[in-house]
């Protein structure tokens, strides 16, 4: 029997779509590494978090594969701004 995208067998609710559950705005963290920046630990990491929330930003996409982003966004995030 062919998949159906449109029904589901095990359960009758639907989720909601990700554009109703993400923020509109989501700051990606992947210039946060070398591939795009000499020394990214020289980056103003900090002033650039602090200025996205300022902005409303509620989200940040990393990933291990950005280098250090994860350890500088983290660094970033525990300020007391």
């Amino acid at each position: 029997m062919p998949f159906n995208t449109t029904t589901s067998t095990t359960s009758t609710t639907r989720r909601p779509p990700l554009s109703s559950t993400l923020p509109p705005l989501i700051f990606g963290t992947a210039t946060f590494n070398s591939q795009y920046n000499t020394d990214p630990y020289a980056l103003d990491t900090v002033g650039l978090v602090k200025q996205a929330l300022e902005f409303g930003v509620r989200a940040f996409d990393t990933s291990p594969y950005y280098g250090p982003s994860e350890e500088l966004l983290g660094a970033a995030l525990n300020t007391d701004f």
